[in-house]
């Protein structure tokens, strides 16, 4: 029984099929006993069958699949705006990261360019005496300077030299 069912469920499937390109199906039982499917009318020794309508063309399908595609397209065109967004704003955190450092940076070369000045104000302001002679001051003052110009070249170059000696350099305890 089970072999019949899958039996006729293969032909109505592959009948289907034939639906598709043919306008009417036509259902009857030959004189064997066998329900038969065809797009062509059964024979003329056949008195009772069934007709059945194919699915309409699909034109409406097809506009349905258009509509579908259109979606599709929609979507995409949406998704690829929304990741150049995405890309325009990182760019732009990026390029404020950048400057806020340029401007830290900028800010320390400042800093540290005004910190050597005052070493060498008050370099100049020490009292000569036995324990501080004038070349010793002069030694001082121009190692400063080498400082000072190491911080004017990594202003240009984007880097920032660290001042190893600190608020004390330049100064001498002898």
């Amino acid at each position: 029984m089970r072999i019949w069912k899958a039996a006729l469920l293969s032909v109505v499937l592959s009948l289907a099929a034939t639906i598709a390109s043919s306008e009417t199906l036509y259902k009857w039982i030959d004189g064997q006993g066998v329900q038969r499917f065809s797009n062509q009318p059964p024979p003329s020794d056949v008195e009772a069958y069934e007709t059945f309508e194919s699915a309409p063309e699909p034109s409406s399908d097809s506009g349905q699949r258009e509509e579908f595609k259109h979606m599709l397209q929609k979507v995409e065109q949406e998704n690829r705006q929304n990741e150049a967004q995405a890309r325009q704003e990182a760019s732009q955190r990026a390029n404020e990261k950048k400057r806020k450092a340029e401007a830290e940076r900028r800010f320390r070369i400042q800093a540290e360019r005004q910190d050597l000045e005052r070493q060498i104000e008050a370099i100049e302001k020490r009292a000569l005496g036995p324990n501080f002679t004038q070349g010793m001051r002069q030694a001082q003052i121009e190692q400063i300077k080498l400082k000072i110009e190491a911080l004017e070249e990594s202003g240009k170059t984007g880097t920032v030299p660290k001042n190893s000696q600190g608020a004390e350099a330049g100064r001498s305890t002898y």
